[in-house]
């Protein structure tokens, strides 16, 4: 079995960020995701990035539109 993924290591300390709620990247997209948006980029090697992606698969989708949702920024 798979170690789990601790998605807390990759998170800074101490960065300004934008708590969203938000939806799934793949289908249904169900709306029960709380997501982390970092003001400024995180920095990820390439090997960090390929284990997540061999654990995760590649899940992304073209930017959504807000859809009255609020975001608020958090220092």
């Amino acid at each position: 079995m798979a170690q789990p993924l601790d998605t807390q290591a990759l998170m800074p300390k101490k960065m300004a960020h934008f708590p969203l709620n938000g939806s799934l990247t793949t289908p249904p997209c169900s709306e029960n995701v709380a997501w982390t948006i970092f003001k400024a980029p995180i920095q990820a090697s390439k090997a960090q990035i390929t284990a997540i992606e061999e654990m995760e698969g590649k899940n992304n989708r073209p930017t959504q539109l807000l859809n009255q949702r609020d975001v608020e920024v958090e220092q």
